[in-house]
């Protein structure tokens, strides 16, 4: 295996700081309180959802469905807005993927609840 020189490794060096900036330009060139501001109309609506849910104790599919919507919201902005790389982000995406599969399987589980069962039992009777 060939050695590289001193020169070939401070171009290897400053080629790789040079892509690790550009990785990172997208999370540096947006402002602070854009991020803050983008949270901020995320977190108002979930509130709301949450305390229409505490209220008025009512479960059903679109209330749960909005529910759904802005906690994924919530993930995605936090998981690619406040953890530039490492552990934490990939934590952070890992949680993302789980809560849209579960996510997923929530809407199916209703969409059969509610349509699926209603259409095999009209086709039943017929």
């Amino acid at each position: 295996m060939r050695q590289f020189t001193e020169a070939e490794k401070q171009q290897l060096r400053a080629k790789i700081k040079d892509q690790k900036e550009r990785r990172l330009k997208g999370f540096e060139s947006e402002s602070s309180n854009a991020k803050h501001s983008f949270l901020i109309l995320i977190l108002i609506p979930l509130s709301l959802i949450v305390i229409n849910l505490l209220v008025f104790r009512s479960f059903g599919i679109e209330e749960f469905g909005l529910l759904v919507i802005t906690l994924l919201a919530l993930f995605e902005h936090i998981a690619v807005h406040f953890t530039k790389s490492g552990r934490r982000r990939r934590l952070l995406k890992t949680v993302e993927w789980v809560f849209i599969a579960a996510a997923l399987a929530y809407i199916v589980y209703q969409g059969w609840l509610r349509f699926f069962a209603k259409l095999t039992v009209t086709l039943q009777g017929e």
